[in-house]
């Protein structure tokens, strides 16, 4: 069997097509925002968010720093900040060891805080995580809050505490 050869038309149209695909890829390089490697260093004081102190800190070590290794540290210092579990931790229906169990939350367990008592001995969190209802854990349970006095007080369940 012989291969008849392409015909005109249809060279044109393959040539047509390579000349689109290449045209494409060059406007999606030149419309691509860069991509800084962890080579590319930037002053600290271009960079956003950035907070005082850790500017300060690294502005000390060396006048400029990958982005990456900023971005590492501010996130490993937000981590550091959020209210976590000292130890594994029962969740209480209300503020006292005598109100039921509803659950625990793990050691480092990340708690989002909804508030204490008026006592400021319990840490009202939401649980679970993304509800609406409230548990109850020991403040001294919990790392990561710096004044428990300067949360609102959260009104308790209206549940009995168990005989």
């Amino acid at each position: 069997m012989e291969q008849q050869p392409a015909s005109p038309v249809s060279l044109v149209f393959l040539k047509l097509m390579v000349l689109a695909a290449v045209l494409y890829l060059i406007v999606v390089i030149q419309l691509s925002p860069p991509n800084p490697s962890r080579e590319t260093a930037v002053p600290i004081s271009q960079v956003a968010g950035v907070t005082q102190t850790s500017a300060a800190s690294i502005s000390s070590t060396s006048g400029t720093m990958a982005l990456d290794e900023v971005i590492d540290r501010e996130i490993a210092t937000l981590r550091q900040a959020l209210p976590r579990a000292r130890l594994l931790a029962n969740v209480h229906i209300g503020p006292s060891e005598n109100y039921a169990v509803l659950g625990l939350v793990p050691q480092n367990g990340r708690l989002e805080v909804a508030g204490r008592n008026e006592t400021a001995d319990w840490i009202a969190i939401v649980f679970t995580p993304g509800s609406t209802f409230h548990g109850w854990v020991p403040a001294s349970s919990v790392t990561g809050i710096k004044e428990v006095q300067a949360l609102q007080i959260v009104p308790m369940t209206p549940l009995r505490p168990r005989q």
